[in-house]
């Protein structure tokens, strides 16, 4: 087309009980075991695009509105290895010539009740895996900060912030608040 590029529509049927699912699965290996082999990939992508003033499409991944029940989850997991090292999850924002692109992740919100929770939280194991919350080294300018803010409120209290270690029949963690060396020290007020 002269225009507009044809669409590519894909779905299943609909039915009484449930709709028809949809699954795209990348081809498996003949490869012996023991041998270095992968399965095939599967990329889902907006075409790069080299005009001025043209994006790139977005891509999107949704799952539909209900009226009553709940909407459907989407799950993004990467697969358990029994020997090996479980695939990384990796979300980040390509590199721009001007300002960095935000990322934004919120829980959902409520008419009636009160809004959804947001939780990180580390691997089990034999010790569990550690969070690290850093902005970028600097070389030229300044590093970036870290706020924990509880929101603002007109009529009731605001959140509270607590920042604890768990109990423990041995010895209980430390909290450390610290500046680090440099010619002019920061503060720490509290």
């Amino acid at each position: 087309s002269e225009k507009m590029g044809g669409e590519v529509a894909i779905s299943s049927g609909k039915g009484k009980t449930g709709g028809g699912q949809i699954k795209i699965t990348s081809g498996q290996t003949d490869a012996e075991s023991g041998t270095s082999s992968t399965t095939g990939s599967i990329t889902i992508e907006s075409p790069s695009s080299n005009i001025d003033a043209t994006k790139s499409g977005d891509v999107k991944i949704l799952s539909g509105d209900t009226t009553s029940s709940s909407s459907g989850s989407i799950h993004i997991e990467t697969g358990k290895s029994s020997d090996g090292s479980a695939g990384q999850l990796i979300l980040s924002v390509g590199d721009s010539k001007n300002i960095g692109t935000d990322i934004s992740i919120g829980s959902g919100g409520s008419t009636n009740s009160d809004g959804g929770n947001f939780k990180i939280t580390s691997g089990d194991g034999t010790n569990t895996g550690r969070i690290d919350i850093s902005t970028q080294d600097s070389d030229n300018g300044n590093s970036g900060d870290i706020a924990i803010t509880s929101g603002e409120t007109n009529l009731k209290k605001t959140g509270r912030i607590s920042l604890t270690t768990s109990a423990s029949k041995n010895n209980g963690g430390n909290i450390d608040l610290k500046t680090e060396d440099s010619p002019n020290l920061g503060s720490i007020k509290i």
